[in-house]
């Protein structure tokens, strides 16, 4: 079984350089990708997921 790697609020910020407040703004839209929240109401990304987004986000600025 594959492990998922997967990236906190915080590593999310930091990977994609955004503030918390444009990072929410972008979530509200529905322009970034939604968290999965665990169990114990903490929200995380999925590593691959967040590397896709960021991956379309620099093909649109070009």
């Amino acid at each position: 079984m594959t492990k998922v790697k997967t990236l906190s609020l915080a590593q999310v910020m930091q990977k994609t350089r955004l503030s918390k407040q444009w990072f929410y703004q972008l979530m509200q839209q529905g322009n970034f990708p939604q968290p999965v929240r665990t169990k114990i109401g903490v929200d995380i990304w999925q590593e691959k997921v967040i590397a896709d987004w960021l991956a379309i986000d620099e093909g649109n600025t070009e």
